[in-house]
């Protein structure tokens, strides 16, 4: 019998996360929005998440086990191809979607078809689910989410859902696992639109133990990998003190704060410079994003004193920042100049 076709497909790989699984699934059958397909694969847990998986009865889950670990970046592929549904929605076994989640990205996506990577605002919750206090809440402007990416990530995996014709036919890659979803994201974002929606629709669990020092290396390497595929796009190939400074605001020590930022100043304007000649980004929004990304630079280090205000203005990216919409920072930036905080 042929079922009909979810407009979503809600993708939730599953590793040994039987104390959370529950919680989620749930997350998603409780959703307003209601014409979707949750699709679950659990990985070969060594605990008891199949169980309690197939404890859960409702006619949307389709639950697929694998008798062998496979790894996440084959998890999430396998569950791409298993999605039939035109928005692609993700949720981690041990995260949480707040009830209007699916409502909210449906209808951003159906209104705006030139998009197709949405992400929401995201808290954070400890392993017994209770609130931390932290949230992750950016407010770029759409159209400067491609160029963000270029410095970090901008969007938490669990909070995401995906036009299906968007996601390039090689989905997540191999050869950068454990930063799958962030090179996803910039691919993406090449070709159409992306944002992040308020209000917080997504709880991001985080655990106690973290990853180990060891996948913690993979993730920095895998990271740097990425980044360094997007520096290519323009002409550059980044020597390792190079992309340390590209990738940190901060100077190691008081006495190191303006060496830091006289080499931060360079990257950033290179950057500039390199996008001039390859045309990647919009020229204007570059340099603006480039000037906010030296005011936060030169903020986080306001414990230099006087003599990074005077390191901050005699730069030309400061004349790209417009001052009416960033006074606030600006202020904020002078204060911790004076209390050298």
């Amino acid at each position: 019998m042929n079922l009909p076709v979810p407009k979503v497909s809600v993708l939730m790989p599953v590793y040994n996360a039987s104390l959370y699984v529950r919680e989620a699934i749930q997350s998603i059958l409780n959703q307003t929005f209601t014409d979707f397909e949750l699709i679950v694969v659990d990985d070969a847990s060594a605990d008891d998440s199949a169980s309690v998986i197939r404890s859960i009865h409702d006619e949307r889950i389709r639950f697929v086990q694998n008798h062998q670990n496979k790894g996440i970046v084959h998890v999430r592929n396998q569950l791409l191809s298993y999605a039939r549904g035109a928005y692609i929605a993700i949720l981690d076994g041990d995260d949480i979607a707040y009830q209007r989640r699916l409502e909210i990205q449906v209808a951003y996506l159906d209104k705006n078809p030139s998009f197709g990577l949405l992400g929401t605002w995201t808290e954070v919750i400890d392993k017994d689910g209770t609130r931390t206090g932290i949230a992750w809440k950016d407010t770029f402007a759409s159209e400067k989410i491609p160029m963000m990416l270029l410095f970090h990530n901008c969007f938490t995996q669990s909070s995401v859902m995906l036009r299906r014709v968007a996601i390039p036919p090689d989905g997540y890659r191999q050869r950068v696992e454990l930063a799958e979803d962030y090179d996803l994201w910039i691919r993406i974002s090449e070709k159409w639109k992306c944002a992040n929606l308020p209000p917080v629709l997504t709880a991001y669990r985080r655990h106690p133990e973290g990853i180990t020092s060891t996948a913690k290396d993979r993730n920095h390497a895998a990271i740097e990998t990425v980044a360094r595929d997007t520096l290519t796009r323009l002409g550059i190939n980044p020597e390792p003190p190079e992309y340390l400074i590209h990738k940190t605001n901060y100077g190691y020590g008081r006495a190191d704060i303006i060496d830091f930022l006289e080499k931060r100043e360079r990257w950033l304007t290179r950057l500039r410079e390199a996008n001039i000649m390859k045309k990647i980004y919009d020229e204007m929004l570059f340099s603006e994003v480039l000037a906010e990304r030296w005011l936060i630079s030169c903020s986080f280090n306001a414990r230099g004193g006087f003599s990074v205000w005077k390191c901050y203005w005699k730069s030309p990216l400061a004349d790209s920042l417009p001052l009416r919409k960033n006074l606030k920072e600006i202020a904020k930036f002078a204060l911790k100049t004076v209390l050298k905080k």
